[in-house]
């Protein structure tokens, strides 16, 4: 075998064991790779993200996370994580950011819904499984289309709040020497320019008038801020610039809103914590208003403020009443905490968003439920009393008929009788002197009877029930006495009788 010929062939095993190298690199990155994709749309239309895993898993329950990020590069400094999952037990939970939803779907594809788009889903997106190597990562961004007309999208909000215009061009600003402005048209004056920008070399010039702000950042979208919306600035807005083509301009409207809130407590055991939740029809995260948490009613008519919460440059402040805390987290709910619950917090309770007419704001009640020992202890009360009553109704009616029998067989009138139901110890008791045992009995005195008789609920309690009936001619005395008595430092007896006179039939 020449030469040639030998190194011809190891030039062939070289080649195949290349490629099958080649071949071998290629399915290990394409097996761990994640990628996603998410439809380019216009402002305001719903679209999704779209994950794709090299595993199934919601079988390997390694735990998944989709991350956004604003700017020319993703870098783990401006990522923000819209989506969290992760599995506990056997059951997977998950963490969705406000303006996406999720099915809760995870198998080799994840869907996570953007309802409506807008310049805070505008960006890159990446999804993401625990232990992974960034390399295998691969983004993918969210841009918005839209051809031959602009669009304008602001928030209504109430009075006095914070709130923003967005306008969406079909082409980038930035890149061209176009002008533009920002038309106001109210339902009581003309149309004004709110915002008026000229291209002057490698900036923009641009005027604006008062109560609008505009920090000159342009692309494919810009954003007019309105610090506190009030009603001359209601009314239709459009966004324009000079185009060689002819645009459409869309319109949209801002409306001050009434401003409504509820509130809602959890159920309520004395000396136990406690939540009280204010939900609104607003984002106050957004509107930035000012709010609290007002007890009606008390020495103010319009009551008393336990919490107070303040906007200062962008973080809500709060201070609150003694016993009361805020975790400072608000959007549209607002979660107060009750430490440790007592009569002194019971009353009724709004939640108020400042500059808001109070009849927006529906109220509800703090009440402590009862603690078991002291329902225990009124029934077993009641359940005592019962008893003894009981008791002497049911020998009344069998002394009646024994009455009537006795009348029917003799004609002689029968004498009054006297039947106690005292032992010969309880009359040697150390009550104090007194003439006779009906004397003690109808006519206790006053040392020994203490209305209205209060038990604690820490003592223990004895109780003596002693009962005597005296049959008259024309009627029934009865008497019962009740004596409750408890252990403490002094000893004390409290008592309390029951008697009446029962006619006969």
């Amino acid at each position: 075998m020449s030469v040639t010929h030998l190194m011809a062939q190891a030039a062939r095993s070289v080649v195949v064991l290349f490629f099958i190298f080649a071949l071998f690199t290629a399915q290990a990155q394409t097996g761990n790779t994640v990628t996603c994709d998410v439809p380019s749309v216009e402002p305001l239309a719903n679209t999704s993200v779209t994950c794709h895993f090299p595993e199934n898993v919601n079988q390997t329950r390694r735990i998944v996370t989709v991350s956004f990020y604003k700017g020319a590069q993703y870098t783990v400094s401006n990522e923000n994580d819209i989506l969290e999952c992760w599995w506990l037990s056997g059951k997977m939970d998950c963490d969705v950011k406000r303006g996406y939803k999720f099915n809760r779907i995870i198998s080799h594809e994840l869907t996570l819904e953007i309802p409506r788009v807008s310049t805070k889903q505008i960006g890159g997106y990446v999804c993401k499984l625990s232990n992974m190597n960034p390399k295998d990562v691969k983004y993918c961004e969210l841009k918005i289309k839209l051809e031959g007309k602009t669009m304008c999208d602001v928030p209504s909000v109430p009075l006095n709040s914070r709130t923003s215009l967005t306008c969406y061009f079909p082409e980038d600003l930035s890149k061209n020497t176009a002008d533009f402005s920002v038309y106001h048209q109210s339902t009581s004056s003309d149309s004004v320019d709110v915002i008026s920008c000229k291209r002057m070399g490698d900036h923009w010039s641009c005027d604006r008038i008062r109560g609008y702000e505009f920090d000159q950042t342009v692309t494919n979208h810009l954003t007019v801020g309105i610090p506190t919306a009030q009603e001359d600035q209601e009314g239709s807005y459009s966004c324009h610039y000079t185009s060689s083509s002819p645009v459409r301009y869309e319109n949209c409207s801002l409306t001050l809103t009434t401003v409504t809130s509820f509130c809602n407590i959890s159920s309520i055991k004395e000396t136990e914590p406690a939540s009280l939740t204010c939900t609104f029809n607003v984002d106050v995260n957004a509107t930035k208003n000012n709010l609290s948490l007002i007890r009606l009613g008390g020495d103010e008519s319009k009551g008393v403020d336990t919490v107070t919460c303040t906007w200062l440059q962008d973080q809500l402040k709060c201070t609150t009443a003694p016993g009361y805390e805020v975790n400072n987290l608000v959007t549209h709910r607002l979660v107060i905490r009750v430490l440790r619950a007592s009569r002194d917090h019971n009353g009724t309770y709004a939640c108020h968003v400042t500059g808001s007419s109070m009849d927006g704001f529906k109220s509800c009640d703090f009440i402590l439920i009862p603690d078991v020992p002291a329902v225990v202890l009124t029934v077993a009360i009641a359940v005592l009393v019962f008893i003894p009553v009981s008791l002497v109704i049911i020998f009344l009616v069998f002394k009646c008929k024994q009455r009537k029998e006795v009348n029917k067989n003799s004609p002689k009138q029968v004498s009054s009788e006297e039947i106690p139901m005292i032992s010969a110890e309880e009359g040697k008791s150390s009550s104090p002197p007194v003439s006779s045992k009906e004397e003690i009995l109808f006519h206790p005195p006053p040392s020994i009877i203490h209305p209205p008789f209060i038990i604690p609920q820490s003592s223990s309690i004895t109780v003596v029930v002693i009962i005597h009936l005296r049959l008259q001619k024309s009627c029934v005395d009865y008497f019962v006495l009740l004596v409750f008595s408890h252990h403490d430092a002094h000893g004390k007896l409290f008592h309390h009788k029951l008697s009446a006179c029962l006619l006969l039939a």
